[in-house]
């Protein structure tokens, strides 16, 4: 009986080596196995990046093939204007403009005024006229308001008595 317990106890001791080295083969293994995927999708990015650039280069030569070199133009919206007289008030040529286009966008007035304003400063005007009252906004279109005009009342010429 000694003899059989002495047997499994030498085998058991011989499979715990063996499972030991196993699993330390096992780890090695699996610390390989995460180097190589590390590696794999540093380069994987690499390739990804390379690729669009180049596909992006490609794309702006055949933009840069079909298109012919020209002039650069400049919009009239950033254009200065020229301005006709230099004693305008702008603010009054706007108003009048309103006056003649009542219920008028801001682009039909631009129209008829960008001799001497630029658009940006036509709807600083706008703006002004509508915070003072001095406009109506409906529906994206400016109307002028009416100004009454109060007639001045002269004070009575009373006679001093003394």
């Amino acid at each position: 009986m000694a003899n059989i317990l002495e047997e499994l106890q030498s085998r058991a001791s011989a499979a715990l080596k063996r499972l030991q080295e196993a699993q330390a083969q096992f780890q090695a293994a699996q610390q390989k196995l995460a180097v190589a995927q590390q590696e794999h999708t540093a380069w994987a990015t690499a390739l990804n990046f390379e690729a669009r650039r180049q596909q992006q280069e490609r794309q702006q030569q055949e933009q840069k093939d079909l298109t012919p070199p020209s002039q650069p133009v400049v919009p009239p919206e950033t254009a200065t204007p020229q301005l006709a007289a230099p004693d305008i008030n702008k603010t009054d040529l706007i108003k009048q403009a309103l006056a003649r286009h009542s219920g008028a966008t801001p682009a039909e007035l631009y129209k008829d005024v960008q001799q001497h304003v630029t658009k940006a400063y036509l709807y600083a005007v706008l703006s002004r006229l509508n915070r003072n009252k001095s406009v109506k906004v409906k529906a994206r279109k400016y109307y002028l308001q009416s100004v009454a005009k109060v007639e001045e009342v002269k004070p009575e010429q009373n006679p001093i008595v003394q």
